[in-house]
């Protein structure tokens, strides 16, 4: 159907995990890439989602979606504030124990995330026009991340 709600389990079920969750205070952290959100977008343009979109929006806003293995594009960004109505937690870089150093602060507000996403796609460096991805912050004395 158009509106989701089908799939295994029913609408009622998926209803019911959702408030559970939310009624329960737990904190949810969804390891996921940015390939998972272009599925959810396919699916949400094909009204194959599991539940009603409001639905599915209200419960991932209530979720830690970490994002790895690859900076975060504006497509992604726009995907998830649309569908999940939240921005993404990052975490990539060399090796698992950069996840602190290469990542977003979870401490910083949704607009300031928004606000490094925004810096890291168009910005100066060195006087030059430049595009890139936000990838961490720094860590004085120890990292410098730029």
């Amino acid at each position: 159907d158009a509106g989701g709600g089908g799939g295994e389990g029913g609408e009622a079920a998926w209803a019911g995990a959702v408030e559970a969750r939310a009624s329960s205070g737990a904190v949810v952290v969804a390891p996921l890439v940015s390939r998972h959100i272009d599925f959810l977008e396919s699916m949400a343009a094909a009204g194959t989602l599991p539940l009603p979109q409001a639905q599915l929006r209200l419960a991932l806003s209530r979720v830690v979606l970490l994002l790895g293995s690859a900076p975060v594009g504006p497509t992604t960004v726009e995907r998830l504030q649309r569908l999940a109505g939240t921005l993404p937690t990052v975490r990539f870089g060399s090796t698992e124990t950069c996840l602190q150093v290469m990542g977003t602060s979870p401490a910083l507000a949704e607009e300031a995330r928004l606000d490094a996403f925004r810096a890291g796609w168009s910005h100066t460096y060195c006087g030059a026009e430049a595009a890139g991805y936000f990838i961490g912050r720094p860590h004085p004395p120890y990292t410098e991340v730029k």
